[in-house]
């Protein structure tokens, strides 16, 4: 039986290169998408957390994907994090909400060895969405001091320049590694950063993790 997966996205019209979740030829198997028209970037992507009329849609959504019959149901923000068991409980099936829920394997896998975790916005990302899965060896670093990628997110701008978005995520690993050189790993929280992530690792020289690649392997 073919895998199939679900993917709540935001409300966007930005540029989604392959390797970003909201692009369908980053999978080996078909991909079913619902757009949350209440989910905005200004409404997930917020220190203040995100409000409880926001979630009931949220909800509603993970419901209806999984009717239609998909195997696990994915975000499209790591933002969404503090909200993975609620999707879940509602929807009945299994729920990969944010690339930061896998810290905690991550931490097991590589010891005591701090870990990156590289974010759309380190200024609105605060300890509340990591959960338990925060713990002061992670070092967190933002994009949003980037001349393209972040200023498209943020605007929901229809055009990319990936070449100068790509410049901006390798940016953003290199200023991990020199506040860290001990790190042991990368951990990609904005989903928007997946499709440089050869690059990042290359910059780097570390393994880097993300929610596309954690899924590819839940399906085996």
């Amino acid at each position: 039986m073919t895998f199939h997966l679900g993917v709540l996205m935001l409300t966007t019209r930005f540029p989604r290169p392959v390797g970003d979740i909201g692009n369908p030829e980053t999978f080996p198997f078909p991909v079913t998408y619902r757009r949350v028209e209440s989910a905005t970037v200004a409404r997930v992507v917020t220190a203040d957390g995100i409000d409880e009329t926001l979630i009931g849609d949220l909800e509603d959504a993970a419901r209806d994907l999984a009717s239609s019959g998909v195997d696990l149901i994915a975000t499209g923000c790591g933002f969404l994090a503090p909200v993975e068991s609620r999707l879940q409980a509602a929807s009945g099936i299994p729920v990969l909400a944010s690339a930061l829920n896998l810290l905690p394997g991550l931490r097991r896998r590589y010891g005591r060895a701090p870990l990156g975790v590289l974010t759309f916005d380190s200024r609105r990302l605060g300890r509340h969405h990591f959960g338990p899965a925060w713990n002061d060896g992670l070092i967190v670093e933002g994009i949003e001091s980037g001349g393209e990628l972040y200023r498209v997110i943020d605007g929901d701008l229809p055009d990319l320049d990936i070449d100068r978005a790509r410049r901006d995520a390798v940016s953003a690993a290199q200023r991990v590694v020199v506040r860290a050189p001990d790190i042991s790993a990368i951990v990609l929280e904005c989903t928007n950063l997946g499709p440089y992530r050869d690059d990042i690792a290359a910059a780097a020289r570390r393994p880097v993790h993300d929610l596309a690649g954690a899924i590819i392997d839940r399906a085996g």
